[in-house]
């Protein structure tokens, strides 16, 4: 497999070590969405000419299609106050779930296609009123038609069924410790960024259901006796937002350096244009990072490196945009707040970038 004259992936649901033959693992945290997936394993396997293995959770609870209508809906009645979501359903499926309305994947694995028709049929005719509900929203005749009629039609769900039965077979049950047991070596990834990490109390509404930072490695690592060697948290040289919601030090795009054209985030309906702003002072951009690093006990923060992976160095000259100042992103070790709580430096030029290559920097 050669990627080196310009191929183009975005991952979506699959690991991103999947390249080199990594397995995808979907915690009990993760919301998979199983009609999307054969479009991105279609799209790996020309450009990888294999399909990657994906293992999941027996508890891991499946986005269903009311929760991607209802999400679609909302932000549509939402106008010029939406929240910045993609529409992807991910926080119904939290609520839902949460609520005690789950889809496990043990379940989708065996169930007959007839057995997921009538319980997708059951979900959209007992939990879903009780969210209109909860929503102010008198039942379908409040959503926009085109939503409303996908809610209506008993076929949305039948069509649902078929895809799932099809895209099932490329997902193995298994739980974390039977799949932990047969590896060296495990990354976790998250998704999305500290600062919209769904107990971020300063941004919301404007945030994502999921945690985005060390809540769920760090609760599944100490359910099974384990202990991560390294944390590492990834920005680019500028911040960017794609969506509603506040971006403090927003800025235009040309202020910042010679940035490429972001051909991953494009103008859509759902989020707008990407956004662009300077970072905060050093300290308040660590402030997030000190604050996700508290969830990790003392005696795993002790045998647990923590690094920084800048990216993007080529936009910006090597420099950090921070508000008040630019600062070489080889020197950052050299001042004292990074120092505290970093202890390596990972550098890197744009993603896209014919030269791009990874450097590591250590104190």
């Amino acid at each position: 497999m050669d990627l080196s004259q310009g191929s183009r992936f975005v991952f979506h649901q699959l690991s991103s070590g999947s390249f080199r033959h990594a397995k995808t693992f979907w915690a009990d945290s993760f919301y998979p969405d199983l009609f999307k997936l054969n479009e991105e394993l279609e799209d790996f396997h020309r450009l990888a000419g294999f399909t990657p293995e994906i293992l999941a959770d027996p508890k891991t609870s499946a986005v269903i299609i009311y929760d991607v209508i209802l999400n679609m809906a909302l932000e549509t009645m939402r106008g010029d106050k939406r929240h910045g979501s993609c529409g992807m359903g991910i926080n119904e499926a939290d609520l839902r779930t949460k609520a005690g309305f789950g889809y496990f994947l043990e379940d989708v694995k065996t169930d007959t296609e007839e057995q997921i028709i009538g319980k997708l049929l059951f979900l959209r005719d007992t939990y879903y009123p009780r969210r209109f509900r909860d929503l102010g929203i008198d039942g379908l005749r409040d959503l926009p038609m085109e939503y409303r009629e996908l809610f209506e039609l008993d076929s949305v769900a039948e069509n649902v069924a078929k895809v799932w039965i099809s895209n099932r077979e490329f997902v193995k049950v298994q739980t974390f410790a039977q799949m932990a047991n047969r590896t060296d070596a495990l990354v976790f990834e998250t998704g999305q960024g500290l600062l919209l990490d769904g107990a971020c109390v300063k941004y919301m509404p404007h945030v994502t259901a999921s945690r985005t930072g060390l809540a769920n490695p760090i609760r599944i690592l100490e359910q099974n006796g384990l202990q991560p060697t390294e944390v590492v948290y990834v920005t680019r040289t500028y911040v960017t937002r794609h969506g509603a919601g506040p971006l403090f030090h927003e800025t235009k795009k040309e202020d910042l350096g010679d940035l490429w054209e972001d051909i991953t985030n494009q103008p859509n309906p759902w989020q707008g244009a990407i956004r662009y702003a300077y970072h905060e002072t050093l300290d308040g951009m660590l402030e997030p990072i000190a604050e996700d690093l508290k969830q990790m006990p003392e005696r795993m923060r002790a045998q647990c490196r923590v690094a920084l992976f800048v990216t993007h160095l080529n936009e910006t000259h090597g420099n950090m945009k921070c508000v008040d100042k630019d600062v070489c992103a080889d020197r950052l070790l050299t001042y004292d707040g990074v120092k505290t709580y970093i202890d390596k430096l990972y550098l890197s030029d744009a993603p896209v970038c014919p030269k791009s290559g990874v450097r590591s920097v250590t104190s």
